[in-house]
């Protein structure tokens, strides 16, 4: 049976769109470069496979999380134009993006250079706070969901979509399918619990270790098998597939995977203020507490310690200087009348005779 959503290059797509050749495909659909004749302008088009929605409201839902989306105003995020429909398939215009998924890169390269692998992370730490902000979490992070172009822009995409096709797909839930992709799903999705925007952050933790290691930190012979691990056990450290890591990243990377939703960063703000702040070398630190998180500046040893020895030194000067009788007489006056003294610090000479 010929899929409908194969559609040959050059061929048009309603009377609007020219279909210029295959991006890439997955279980939601395929995504195609075309050519929106009306603006002028490249575009990709996602047409998604029919059955996916299931419900009949599903694509009233479908389209509220498109509009939410579309209000997140970053310059990681890859916009989304327009929602339609040609010959009864839907489809979702977006921005093109001319570059390759980090998947490819990944694959490409094994592990990224430490200042690549920065460049990136800043930039989807970015896209997810402002996401995040609007309450819209993606719940399909993956590397075949981020786009670079050229000059390493990174650009997230599908944001919004999964949760629409978790409330309407009855097909996927009743045939047990799971929503998002089991490499980068965290602990709270394994075992079907409610999500947050904490689930993005687990599955960038993910991303940020296969990028800085070229390795995943949970391996088995099954892909249940290895979704059971992390529900249950810690990931291994990414310090022993890259000893090269600097021991601040680890401790960001080892964060963000932590199986408790409340022990992982809470939002991506506080992962920003820790990559900005390491790299820059600022000594800044967040510790969290029942209570909240706390911020301690670590001033180091090197420095408090001269500061003790100048405070010690100008005191010594201080009680050496109020030792002479000249600077006492100037500072406290000249005491009784007379012209002597017994402040004078000279014993009065015996009479003679006396």
């Amino acid at each position: 049976m010929v899929d409908p959503t194969t559609i040959n290059p050059g061929s048009d797509f309603g009377p609007r769109y020219r279909i210029e050749s295959l991006l890439g495909q997955g279980g939601m659909g395929r995504v195609y470069k075309g050519y929106d004749k009306e603006l002028n302008r490249i575009v990709a088009i996602k047409v998604v496979r029919q059955g996916v929605m299931g419900e009949t409201d599903a694509l009233s839902r479908f389209k509220q999380e498109l509009v939410l989306a579309s209000k997140i105003s970053h310059k990681n995020i890859l916009r989304i134009h327009d929602l339609g429909e040609v010959d009864g398939m839907k489809f979702i215009t977006m921005a093109y993006v001319d570059g390759r998924d980090l998947h490819q890169i990944i694959k490409d390269s094994s592990k990224l250079p430490l200042e690549r692998v920065l460049k990136f992370a800043t930039q989807l730490a970015g896209a997810l706070a402002a996401a995040h902000a609007e309450n819209v979490v993606h719940r399909d992070l993956k590397p075949q969901n981020i786009l670079v172009d050229k000059n390493d822009q990174v650009y997230i995409s599908d944001f919004g979509l999964a949760k629409s096709f978790a409330e309407g797909a009855v097909g996927m839930t009743q045939s047990g399918a799971l929503l998002g992709t089991p490499r980068y799903m965290s602990p709270e999705q394994v075992e079907g619990k409610p999500t947050d925007g904490r689930s993005d952050i687990y599955a960038y933790g993910l991303i940020l270790y296969e990028m800085a290691t070229g390795d995943v930190p949970f391996t088995g012979d099954s892909t249940l098998g290895v979704m059971y691990q992390r529900i249950k056990e810690k990931p291994k450290s990414p310090k022993l597939a890259n000893p090269s890591l600097p021991n601040w990243l680890v401790r960001i990377i080892m964060r963000c995977l932590e199986k408790d939703p409340e022990a992982r960063y809470q939002n991506a703000y506080e992962i920003l203020a820790d990559l900005q702040g390491s790299q820059s070398g600022s000594g800044l630190s967040r510790s969290k507490s029942h209570s909240g998180s706390t911020v301690q500046i670590q001033v180091p040893e090197f420095a408090s310690r001269r500061w003790v020895w100048v405070a010690s030194g100008i005191v010594a000067v201080i009680l050496l200087a109020l030792a002479l009788p000249p600077v006492r007489h100037l500072l406290f006056g000249g005491g009784e009348k007379g012209g002597t003294s017994s402040d004078s610090g000279i014993p009065p000479c015996p009479a003679v005779g006396s």
